[in-house]
């Protein structure tokens, strides 16, 4: 069987192979429950999920309900004392609601020129789908998130107010435009092209969207924009990242699409128009420097533009990569290569005026002409920071960065007309850390740092407001969540998979994925021991300590759990046994709050339950229905099967927390949200808000001590949300409809068949009596929309006559029911 990747902790097994013509048709009745699931729906900043009241029938199994995820039944078991046996469950949204107050790191690894200052004084960039705005004075940030997927690049009008910043294809997921209507009003619109590639460009005061371009044409993502200058901005020069690289110009105010070519074949890295001259541009990239020129053609009443290319001659000076431009006060085009060369191309024109050869060891990732005239290069490979004269030729500072830092990705003049008694520079780096430069002192540091590698490890300090996370390239950072700063890093040989902190809160343990975990302290990062967990060396995605520290267990991708005896206050491991019994690799562990149990699940959505004295596995799963667990990350279970939407597969949720006061429950998915629920989270399709932010799937959450924050970190979007828990004064609660954004109209959209089953009569009301209505929460949000009217529920549809073949169909899936309970 091949290795599963990474995103999805695995592939699912197929569904149970019954022999018999009988079983065979149960199967493919089975299958077809599975399938015929209705899509999940969410409204606003805090999105409830469809409130489908489900009406218990206890007859004859005492509280027993099964999930179907792909086909593969989860038995779960309700307390013995529920109150939801017997008894219509009463669920509502959780009272307390998230805010973004910070997000970490920067996205430097693969954008470039992304770093800019406003008006206003802000520092702007972005991360996963976030655009941050830095307040370096305040020292916070605010939040544009209006995107609905990966942010690849952005660029700020002349007057710095106005945004421009493009995405990355998403996920044509409907239900989710209801989610972001609340951070964008420009989603009340219906658009078909609303999760495709395309620009925004919105108000960095108001964070209120103004117009979206691009939606349907591009292809693929946008790898660059730019606005006009000489015209006040009316045009955003746009660059698809697709193979041919197609150049567009946009007048963005009326949406039109002014003119295309194809800029390059190959990776193209910036663009930009030309400051004085809007009929002009410039593209650079990978064996490419393009000087561009917008031309008309008259034709009677109609004119059409087109645009020709020069292309730049290099002669002695040609490098493979050009990774940047600028433009100089008397219209020059100064470039930097990777060979370290600054060249300087008079405007109009595309010959070299004179160079600046190797003026640095390495590439120049990065550069920006100042108000002064003077010039600031960043190195790749040198990490240098150097600021040039007038001619470019003559350094007059220079710094050079941490190695933990990386090389020089962009860089931005902050108060640039006072440059040298001013504040300095802001730089974002290769290593997703944004810095500050003060030149006065020439003393650089950190302003927000992050991860540049998948990132999936995170573990919460016990006693402390302080988390730990790790990534691919081995990096383990402790952080301080007061201040946002790390206290320390640390890197290992290995690629970080998981962490757990010791109960005593002085060790910690990072797991690899090559099957070895390290002992480390906590307070110094100090290797202490480390350990091979099994003999294949497969990756370790879950360690966790018993309540009182005395055992440890750690989930491996062999499908294996390996416990280890503690001693010396967890500096000291001894294994003492293996546990078998899972099918398909382990992907969470939870013991019980007297540490007699545990349980876990896999990638083939496996919940099992172990007698950890006996070291074994416990065949009765009835028996752990009134255990209370001291921690809660398994995603199945009676417990938080509420979390489960409709159209669910067992990949969409890839993490869970409870809240140490126990009335919270977050869940991460593979959709870039995060979720809130109360906890428990026993009602099927429990209400809950949903919060964007995430460019890909997310893969860990978890509440901090005292539950004052909430830590969601993202897979390949290498980001760290820090989420505020707050309770808002209550709002008025208003109904709505989905709207079918792929067309002008708007319907109200029915469920279908529910992705639960409960056992024996167990069964959800008809869907349908509830007409699709949502109730919308308003939150603490980022940006708002005043004079957005409240809509009305859509008056619900007319249950239809019962089908003899679907009636058929119930009959059947209870058999299955019965087979699969009694085996």
């Amino acid at each position: 069987m091949p290795k599963p990747k990474p995103l999805l902790r695995g592939q699912s097994l197929p569904i149970f192979n019954l022999t018999g013509d009988k079983t065979a048709e149960i199967a493919k009745q089975r299958r077809f429950v599975s399938e015929s699931t209705s899509t999940l729906r969410m409204s606003g900043t805090s999105v409830e999920y469809s409130k489908q009241e489900i009406t218990d029938k206890p007859i004859g199994q005492n509280g027993v309900f099964r999930q179907y995820l792909r086909g593969r039944p989860i038995t779960m078991f309700a307390p013995s004392d529920s109150a939801e046996q017997g008894a219509k469950k009463e669920s509502t949204l959780p009272t307390e609601m998230l805010r973004a107050e910070w997000v970490y790191g920067y996205r430097g690894r693969d954008c470039a020129d992304n770093l800019h200052e406003l008006a206003s004084g802000e520092i702007v960039y972005n991360i996963a789908s976030v655009v941050v705005l830095y307040d370096p004075r305040a020292g916070t940030q605010r939040h544009y998130l209006g995107h609905n997927s990966s942010i690849q690049c952005l660029a700020v009008h002349p007057a710095g107010v106005l945004v421009t910043s493009g995405q990355v294809m998403g996920v044509n997921r409907r239900e989710q435009i209801a989610v972001y209507e609340k951070f964008d009003g420009f989603y009340e619109t219906p658009d078909p092209n609303w999760y495709k590639p395309h620009v925004r460009v919105w108000d960095s005061k108001t964070l209120q969207t103004l117009a979206v371009i691009g939606g349907g044409k591009l292809q693929f993502g946008v790898c660059a924009v730019s606005f006009s200058v000489s015209d006040g901005g009316g045009r955003v020069l746009v660059v698809d990242d697709s193979p041919g690289k197609i150049l567009t110009v946009w007048d963005w105010k009326n949406g039109d699409l002014l003119c295309e070519a194809v800029a390059t074949r190959d990776l193209l890295e910036t663009a930009a128009f030309h400051p004085m001259d809007s009929d002009m541009m410039v593209t650079a990239g990978k064996n490419h420097l393009g000087f561009w020129t917008i031309k008309k053609i008259t034709a009677g009443s109609t004119s059409k533009a087109f645009l020709t290319t020069k292309k730049g001659l290099f002669a002695e000076h040609q490098a493979k990569f050009v990774h940047c431009l600028d433009f100089g006060d008397n219209g020059d085009v100064i470039t930097g290569d990777s060979k370290g060369s600054i060249l300087v191309w008079k405007k109009g024109c595309n010959r070299i005026s004179h160079a600046n050869p190797a003026a640095h060891k390495g590439g120049i990732m990065a550069l920006r002409v100042t108000s002064e005239g003077t010039m600031v290069t960043g190195g790749g490979k040198d990490r240098r920071v150097v600021v040039w004269d007038r001619s470019y030729t003559r350094p007059l500072r220079e710094c050079k960065l941490d190695k933990s830092l990386g090389g020089v990705r962009s860089i931005c003049p902050a108060d640039k007309c006072q440059m040298f008694s001013g504040s300095g520079l802001f730089l974002g780096t290769l290593s997703n850390a944004l810095c500050h430069w003060t030149l006065d002192l020439e003393k650089v540091e950190a302003v927000a740092e992050g991860h540049a590698d998948e990132l999936w490890g995170l573990a919460a300090h016990p006693r402390k407001p302080q988390f730990v996370t790790c990534d691919y390239s081995g990096l383990v950072v402790l952080w301080e969540s007061k201040t946002h700063r790390p206290i320390w890093r640390t890197n290992l040989k290995f690629a970080a998979q998981s962490a757990q902190f010791h109960p005593s809160e002085e060790i910690l343990l990072i797991g690899t994925s090559v099957g070895r975990w390290y002992c480390m302290d906590a307070s110094t990062a100090a290797v202490i021991e480390d350990h091979q967990a099994g003999e294949d060396n497969k990756q370790l995605d879950c360690l966790r300590f018993s309540p009182d520290g005395a055992i440890l267990a750690v989930g491996s991708h062999d499908n294996h759990i390996y416990l280890y005896t503690v001693e010396n206050h967890g500096k000291s491991y001894k294994k003492s046994t293996r546990l078998s019994g899972h099918s398909s690799f382990v992907t969470h562990l939870d013991f019980s709050t007297d540490g007699r149990y545990m349980q876990s699940t896999s990638g083939d959505y496996e919940l099992l339950y172990w007698d950890v004295a006996a070291r074994s596995q416990l065949q009765f799963k009835s028996a752990m229905r009134d255990v209370t667990w001291n921690t809660q990350t398994c995603v199945f279970g009676f417990h938080v099967f509420g979390m489960w939407q409709q159209g669910a597969d067992g990949h969409d949720i890839l993490s869970c927390a409870v809240s140490g006061s126990r009335a919270l429950l977050a869940s991460a998915d593979t959709h870039g949200k995060v979720n809130l629920f109360r906890f428990p989270c026993s009602k099927f399709q429990a209400p809950g808000h949903v919060y964007p932010g995430h460019g890909s799937h997310v893969t860990s959450v978890s509440f901090l001590h005292g539950d004052d924050w909430l830590i969601s970190t993202g897979g390949l979007d290498c980001g760290i949300i820090q989420w505020q828990v707050v309770q808002p004064a209550p709002k008025h609660s208003s109904k709505r409809t989905h709207k079918d954004y792929s067309k002008p109209s708007t319907k109200s959209r029915n469920s279908s068949t529910s992705m639960l089953s409960v056992i024996d009569e167990f069964l959800p009301e008809d869907p349908s009596r509830n007409g699709g209505g949502l109730a919308v929460t308003d939150a603490a949000t980022q940006t708002s929309r005043p004079g957005s009217p409240d809509k009305a529920s859509r008056n619900p549809s007319p249950q239809p006559p019962p089908d003899p073949v679907q009636e058929e169909k119930k009959i059947i899936q209870q058999l299955v029911d019965s087979l699969f309970l009694n085996n």
